[in-house]
């Protein structure tokens, strides 16, 4: 078609083209599209989970932010609603989210008698942890288990909160602790609960007695 036009018909609709392109003239459209670098086709990157938030069903949303600020150093992120019935806290890289419910979710007996954690925290250090468990207990927290070492190494303690609801919070386990480990880390590490604590469950790692029963699961490890 264009070959079927006059030459100032030619120039004209070459013209018409540049500026739709929001170029000055033909001649400015050529030499912008040779200069124009390649565009190499880009990956996308994979979408990456950030943080995450342990989920509490509370009483009283005032009173557990108070909680969270004044005794465990927590700070409060956002506090939803008048009255309030959602908030958020967070310590460092910690976040836990509190709703406001006016009866129990969990059992209050089934939680106590299966140790049920609502929550648990990582602390990167054992010297960490055990500043962690001076500072609450120099503020009065009510401590469902002291600091303790468990059988794998790693040190723990529980924190009651207001409603009972229990906290864990966890150091690494020693250096020689994680070395008897290695072998069982390759079988991958799969959790159990007992009266007071939790633990890892490998083939051939030992378990506490007290351990919770369940069918198919040896050494009495309950998963979770």
């Amino acid at each position: 078609m264009i070959g079927l036009l006059s030459n100032p018909a030619l120039r004209y609709a070459q013209e018409l083209v540049a500026r739709q392109a929001a170029f000055e003239s033909w001649q400015a459209l050529k030499t912008g599209i040779d200069t124009m670098p390649e565009h190499t086709a880009t990956t996308p990157s994979r979408p990456v989970i950030s943080a995450t938030a342990a989920e509490l069903f509370v009483s009283d949303i005032r009173a557990f932010c108070d909680f969270f600020r004044q005794k465990l150093g927590f700070s409060i992120v956002f506090v939803y609603g008048e009255p309030p019935f959602y908030a958020q806290v967070k310590r460092d890289r910690g976040l836990l989210n509190l709703k406001h419910m006016d009866a129990p979710v969990i059992d209050p007996a089934l939680r106590d008698r299966e140790s049920l954690l609502s929550a648990d925290m990582a602390l990167d250090t054992e010297e960490e942890i055990k500043q962690l468990y001076l500072e609450y207990q120099a503020a009065g927290v009510t401590f469902a288990q002291t600091l303790r070492r468990e059988p794998w190494g790693a040190k723990t303690f529980i924190v009651n909160d207001p409603d009972g609801i229990l906290l864990l919070f966890a150091g690494p386990a020693e250096r020689d602790s994680a070395r008897r480990r290695e072998p069982l880390a390759r079988h991958g590490q799969r959790f159990c609960s007992w009266q007071g604590g939790l633990g890892p469950v490998t083939p051939g790692f030992p378990l506490p007695a007290s351990a919770t029963s369940v069918s198919g699961v040896p050494s009495h490890a309950r998963l979770l």
